[in-house]
């Protein structure tokens, strides 16, 4: 059995190592660097945080004969930010490991960090010790030599995940465009992935084999955006949430919607009440309308705004005795104070036929 101590060297400045586009771990003062024993380490040069723990490789290149260098025993490497030089975390390798010998070393970032981690950060050596063997054999001084360590790669852009989603209705006013967009949160616990307000979404739409951006918009404060846009062709959208500091872009599956139909949409009302009671009494009754079209794709609710009449059946016949609006998802309601038989008239517009809902009477 072999002991020893610690082996403790310094870390090499971030200054110095962007200068240099390479990192060599540092030796005592009295020690010195071992060009023979050559480590040549390749950091990713993007991570995607989309996970607690989430892994990512560095690579060790292999010499000729497709071998890790078998001279190093171990290395420490970190992470530091470049725009406050904050340590996201390091990890020590060891040579011993099979992912090593095999040339991709899987880490993984910390769980839980304890700042915002986005950002580009410098992969850098901390430490690094040669083998006992390696060093007896080669003339080396194991206590206080240190091998080269090189980062053919020292550049990480580190961003969390984006998950973005896209509903999609053919409407009569055009294609009608909704959904969210989310990002990874390593500090969140349970939902891991939280609204990304502000973030750009491009609308697109595919011809041949490119995607075209045809609009794009800006999510809300709950990471929610719509938009519509006028186009009566068959065709094949995504979104895709364009990459920004903190996140990167995400793309939605694709979806194909069939085309505008041909002459005016056909509607329909359908219309609900819900009484108000006082004493076992009722005292007023509220009347509400759904109001849908089908432009081609199916019914879709109307667009917001859209114009409802509504009828009270007198002596004469239906009389229109309010007129309301549809809201976003295409309801509009009328709360009635006296008795009768009401119901709902959607009229005719230059872009959909006429509506009535069926009659409901208190």
């Amino acid at each position: 059995m072999t002991f020893r101590f610690t082996k403790i060297t310094t870390t090499v400045g971030v200054a110095i190592a962007l200068v240099l586009s390479s990192l060599v771990a540092a030796a005592p003062a009295n020690a010195a660097i071992v060009n023979a024993c050559t480590v040549t380490l390749t950091a990713p040069k993007k991570i995607s945080a989309a996970s607690h723990e989430q892994i990512f490789y560095v690579d060790v290149a292999k010499s000729s004969a497709g071998q890790a260098p078998d001279c190093l025993e171990s290395v420490t490497v970190a992470l530091i930010r470049k725009k406050d030089n904050r340590q996201l975390g390091s990890w020590r390798i060891d040579a011993s490991r099979v992912d090593y010998q095999n040339g991709r070393v899987q880490l993984d970032l910390p769980a839980y960090p304890d700042f915002a981690i986005a950002g580009s950060y410098t992969a850098t050596v901390q430490d690094a010790a040669l083998s006992y063997s390696w060093a007896s054999a080669n003339g080396a001084d194991y206590w206080s030599d240190s091998p080269r360590v090189v980062f053919a790669n020292a550049t990480v852009d580190l961003r969390h995940a984006a998950d973005a989603t896209m509903r999609l209705t053919r409407r009569i006013d055009g294609l009608a465009f909704s959904g969210t967009v989310t990002r990874f949160d390593p500090s969140c616990c349970s939902p891991s992935f939280v609204a990304q307000s502000g973030s750009r979404v491009a609308l697109q739409k595919k011809t041949g084999s490119t995607w075209v951006t045809k609009k794009t918009v800006t999510t809300n404060r709950k990471g929610a955006y719509s938009a519509v846009i006028r186009d009566d062709a068959k065709g094949t959208w995504r979104a895709q949430a364009l990459a920004a500091p903190t996140h990167w872009s995400d793309a939605t599956g694709a979806k194909t919607i069939a085309k505008k139909s041909t002459g005016k949409a056909g509607g329909k009302v359908g219309i609900s009440s819900e009484a108000t009671y006082s004493r076992g009494s009722v005292v007023t009754m509220t009347y509400t309308a759904s109001v849908s079209f089908n432009a081609g794709a199916g019914f879709t609710a109307a667009p917001k705004d859209t114009t409802v009449k509504v009828q009270k059946r007198t002596a004469k016949g239906w009389k229109t005795i309010a007129t309301r609006k549809t809201s976003t998802t295409g309801k509009a309601a009328y709360t009635a104070t006296s008795k009768g038989t009401y119901r709902f008239v959607v009229p005719e517009t230059k872009l959909s036929k006429a509506a009535t809902s069926a009659s409901r009477s208190w």
